[in-house]
């Protein structure tokens, strides 16, 4: 009997578990717009928890080519992202509290896994508010430039991040 409660309590955990990662893991999606009327579908990665996995682990089949994911924070810091673990080259943009491109950093080469050799590329570090996404080989990312403006499709989405 012992023996059946800690496979049942072992069991338990485990639902537990798979039930507060797949929580955490779901991402608010909303839609950027580029100075051109462009749309991008936005991942937002609002928690530290989202903000640290990032894309790392995520295949490229799974993040379509002209999509993007935003890494979105209350204040303005030097920010140095890294490609640890990644499949898929990425565009990275800097941007300000306004979704100002302030700097881009063009096709940091995938490193699949987490460790060393080869080096890990990583970006410079950029005083900024926010970071964008974008995976190297999109004919979106590729027509961002440093001082476009991105805006929110819908107005309301800002508001509605910081409510979640």
């Amino acid at each position: 009997m012992k023996f059946y409660k800690i496979i049942a309590f072992n069991f338990i955990v485990f639902l537990s578990a798979c039930h507060l990662q797949s929580a955490d893991d779901h991402l608010k999606k909303v839609t950027l717009l580029t100075p051109t009327g462009l749309e991008i579908s936005t991942e937002i990665a609002l928690s530290d928890q989202q903000q640290i996995k990032g894309l790392s682990g995520r295949k490229p089949e799974s993040f379509c080519q002209d999509c993007a994911m935003l890494f979105y924070y209350s204040k303005d810091s030097t920010k140095n992202f890294w490609m640890i673990d990644t499949y898929m080259n990425l565009d990275i943009f800097f941007l300000d509290q306004n979704l100002k491109i302030l700097a881009v950093e063009r096709n940091m080469p995938a490193h699949p896994g987490k460790e060393e050799p080869p080096s890990i590329a990583r970006t410079l570090p950029i005083f900024s508010r926010h970071v964008l996404e974008m995976r190297s080989d999109s004919s979106s990312s590729k027509s961002l430039e440093v001082g476009m403006q991105l805006q929110w499709k819908n107005k309301g989405d800002e508001k509605s991040i910081l409510l979640n």
